[in-house]
């Protein structure tokens, strides 16, 4: 059989060079979302509880589960390879451009990642963890690419999901920990913004903007693997380029993280959760910014006509139980949202009018940084080892 297309991209994560010693994993942890493997069942627990947090806030976020995962920690993932500036580049997994059946473990995903990862010295990321940003990529990609548009499809710049950088990049910083988005509330400045207009159609300033798709013909999955592979040795050498490129330009990106992180904050707490997954979904049909604020106005008034009588119809509605892992702290998923006007909604989320046009939007997002920031804290879980969000 033909096995279909796969997209290839690179994620970064500061490492120190110590961090790239083999070791096999030997241990595998299940959940409701994800299966961890790793060399100890006390390292894989610790992750997990980090990843069921983020799950809470994806739900949280985006009103849907995350597709279940599998992450495997080595201390040297497959395809990791060093930076000139001695940091390690992980190349993220390839990801079929059309749908998949789930592995036996019932995962769609697959993510390598580093046993022990750390903040390497002179790095801007802050000395925590950053898988919870990685995962929350992947669980995008499987959540929005088999629904998204053609014209998406056809524009696409090889990273990450078919949605746009901006925002790809936003939910992925928003299920970062607290400490990590303080630190990116206090680098963020009005003044040395990218005016929204061109925020929302520009391309992850890290990247080269060309998609490296790869066409794999297979009569199995697991040769479509093997295949793959023996593809991605022969990249080391383009990766190697293309990583000393991202982290030479870090200070760009960063700034590029961190207003992606304001912006995401505004939308959710100006407009209300179920404003930003009406984002998701409109930006995943291809609409620019000014079309999807144009059609909140009406939604918003749609979702309020409508809401007492679905709600009112949804409240016998029972979710289907959870497994939760031993010392998971984030506790049960939140309850399902409702379908109402095409927008997912919650019992008790708000729903608030937005302005109209990418211009006017700008104006009220500056006075909400201006009031909030650096001090906003959004309502989530904890992350697991800190004191509060």
């Amino acid at each position: 059989m033909h096995f279909p297309s796969l997209c290839v991209w690179i994620g970064v994560v500061a490492m120190p060079a110590s961090s790239v010693l083999a070791a096999r994993p030997e241990v595998a942890i299940p959940s409701t979302n994800y299966v961890i493997v790793a060399p100890s069942r006390s390292l894989a627990l610790a992750r997990l509880r980090e990843l069921e947090w983020s799950a809470r806030v994806f739900e949280t976020l985006l009103g849907v589960p995350p597709p279940r995962g599998r992450i495997v920690l080595t201390r040297a993932p497959v395809g990791s390879v060093m930076a000139a500036n001695g940091e390690a580049i992980s190349l993220m997994n390839a990801v079929p451009l059309s749908p998949q059946p789930p592995a036996a473990d019932g995962t769609l995903w697959v993510m390598p990642w580093f046993a022990d990862e750390k903040a390497a010295a002179g790095s801007v990321v802050a000395p925590v963890s950053v898988l919870t940003h990685e995962a929350a990529h992947m669980q995008l990609v499987y959540t929005v690419n088999f629904h998204s548009s053609a014209a998406l499809h056809t524009s696409f710049n090889g990273y990450g999901s078919f949605l746009p950088d901006w925002l790809d990049e936003a939910v992925a910083v928003y299920h970062e920990p607290e400490k990590l988005k303080a630190a990116r509330r206090r680098r963020f400045q009005l003044t040395a913004r990218i005016a929204l207009r061109s925020f929302f159609a520009m391309n992850h300033p890290g990247i080269s903007g060309h998609a490296q798709v790869v066409e794999i013909e297979a009569r199995t999955a697991e040769e479509a693997r093997q295949k793959l592979a023996a593809y991605e040795a022969t990249q080391h050498a383009a990766l190697q380029s293309n990583a000393d490129s991202l982290v030479k330009d870090a200070a760009t990106v960063d700034e590029f993280y961190a207003q992606a992180l304001a912006v995401i904050e505004y939308m959710t707490a100006r407009g209300g959760l179920p404003f930003l997954r009406f984002v998701v979904v409109q930006q995943n049909y291809g609409k620019l910014m000014d079309e999807v604020l144009a059609a909140w106005q009406s939604k918003q008034q749609e979702i309020e006509s409508a809401r007492p009588a679905a709600e009112k119809a949804a409240a016998a509605r029972r979710q289907p139980p959870v497994m939760l892992a031993r010392g998971d702290p984030a506790g049960p998923p939140p309850p399902w949202p409702i379908p109402i006007a095409g927008v997912l909604v919650r019992r008790g989320e708000a729903v608030r009018a937005m302005p109209a046009t990418v211009e006017a939007l700008e104006a009220d997002f500056v006075q909400w940084v201006k009031q909030n920031y650096p001090k906003y804290r959004p309502t989530l879980p904890p992350f697991p080892g800190e004191k509060g969000s």
